[in-house]
């Protein structure tokens, strides 16, 4: 049996804690860097062919937008996510020391939480794959 004051409770809350602030900040640096090529980018473009209108350009910077709307998607997802898991594992840890649930219920609840988590990679891969298929089409259509 485990103690209840097990320092692992500590840990693992400590860990989930630096993980949350660690996206937060990611997420503001690439959104950053991510908005600002967009933009220098945009302008180019239309400074550019102001008088030439290319609809597969133009779908190629719809890609980038999108690619650029979900990359906010992911990183307040993640954020909700990681602060819901924060919570939730503060709630289980202080049911574990009242004796309320078993340390294996703990560490099982705790693994349910972090696989809410899977669809964000895809959404990750597709973030990936939107700027290089806008590449790609605007390459090719480039006249």
């Amino acid at each position: 049996m485990n103690n209840r004051n097990d320092p692992y409770l500590n840990e693992r809350w400590y860990q989930i804690q630096s993980m949350l602030q660690k996206v937060v900040d990611d997420g503001l640096k690439y959104l950053t860097i991510f908005n600002g090529g967009g933009s220098v980018a945009v302008l180019s473009f239309i400074a550019q062919n102001s008088t030439n209108s290319n609809k597969c350009l133009w779908f190629s910077f719809s890609l980038f937008f999108i690619g650029l709307l979900l990359v906010g998607i992911i990183h307040i997802w993640r954020y909700l996510l990681l602060d819901k898991m924060l919570k939730e594992w503060g709630n289980d840890s202080q049911k574990f020391r009242c004796e309320k649930i078993e340390f294996e219920d703990l560490i099982e609840n705790d693994n349910q939480r972090a696989k809410k988590g899977e669809t964000i990679f895809y959404l990750g891969i597709l973030c990936f794959i939107l700027p290089i298929l806008a590449f790609v089409i605007g390459i090719l259509n480039i006249k």
